[in-house]
């Protein structure tokens, strides 16, 4: 499924979509109007597939701005029309993703003063189970959002100042709408870095992809271990099994990893340590984030992220 803001009602954009099969042919070569015929614009569409059907989302109207979405089925049939959410500012770069039973939309909305990234989660029928709710604030402008389901939880990520240039930061969130641990960083550069999203792909790792203001602009990206796994989350192999995620001192093991062993690695995947009877000395690494790899004797190996302040 396809959807878009067309102009082919002027002056007002309407929301628009199509089918397309596996190799590549259009089921609605003119396209289906999926948002509402009438006099206000509608802009920044996005769609997600929850399993069964289809949902788009799209921002529409004049102050008060709002966020409607439309359920599609497998057949073209559209479904009513609902009400996601009501912003308090003007909204930009609306994002979707499902996780095949609840709908995570995010997006960018401006406060009067600077962007922010809001949030709802929705369930299957398309009812508020929580939100809206802040994701980040202070982003670069607009469009500077990435929004995916990893197979566990959904990642939000986006472009903030951090010292003197913008960098690419994420942050995890649960199925029910829950932030889980803190934002990370995603770049690593000493220039400004936006317009970014997120593609979760094979070995839970993720691909980042961003815009980076060199010589001249360019895509960058990485390949990323997803972190900020759910504490308890019942996934026992990817269960976050340290005592603590931000430390000052040292890294401590619990009494389940097998040997008290760890591997410690910096953020750029060099190893530069382990533990020693369960604890590493922190205190000569220098304030930044760091992987630490452990081995369970029932679970295999866990990896977790930790910031050292």
């Amino acid at each position: 499924m396809v959807v878009w803001s067309d102009g082919r009602t002027v002056p007002y954009y309407q929301i628009f979509g199509a089918r397309v099969t596996p190799g590549g042919s259009v089921m609605e070569p003119s396209g289906m109007l999926v948002g509402p015929n009438n006099t206000f614009f509608q802009y920044y569409p996005s769609v997600a597939f929850g399993g069964t059907r289809f949902l788009a989302v799209w921002t529409y109207g004049t102050s008060p701005y709002q966020i409607m979405g439309r359920f599609i089925d497998t057949t073209g049939t559209l479904g009513d029309t609902l009400v996601v959410a009501v912003p308090g500012g003007y909204i930009f770069g609306t994002r979707l993703a499902s996780n095949g039973a609840n709908y995570f939309v995010a997006w960018v909305e401006y406060t009067g003063s600077d962007y922010a990234i809001k949030g709802v989660v929705l369930d299957s029928n398309g009812a508020r189970i929580s939100g809206p709710f802040t994701i980040a604030t202070g982003i670069y402008y607009y469009n500077s959002m990435g929004l995916a389901f990893d197979g566990y939880n959904f990642i939000v990520t986006y472009s903030i100042m951090d010292g003197s240039v913008y960098q690419v930061y994420g942050i995890f969130y649960s199925a029910s709408g829950m932030p889980i641990e803190t934002a990370f960083k995603i770049s690593n550069s000493t220039y400004n870095c936006y317009y970014g999203d997120v593609i979760p792909g094979a070995n839970d790792r993720c691909l980042n992809v961003w815009c980076e203001t060199r010589s001249t602009y360019d895509i960058y990206g990485n390949i990323d271990v997803e972190v900020g796994i759910e504490e308890g989350s019942g996934n026992a192999s990817r269960m976050s099994l340290l005592k603590s995620t931000v430390v000052t001192n040292a890294i401590e093991l619990r009494d389940y990893f097998e040997g008290n062993e760890a591997y410690v690695y910096d953020a750029s995947g060099g190893l530069i340590g382990m533990t020693r009877n369960g604890y590493y000395d922190c205190s000569k690494l220098g304030a930044g984030v760091y992987f630490v790899r452990a081995k369970t004797a029932a679970n295999g190996s866990c990896v977790k992220v930790i910031k050292v302040k």
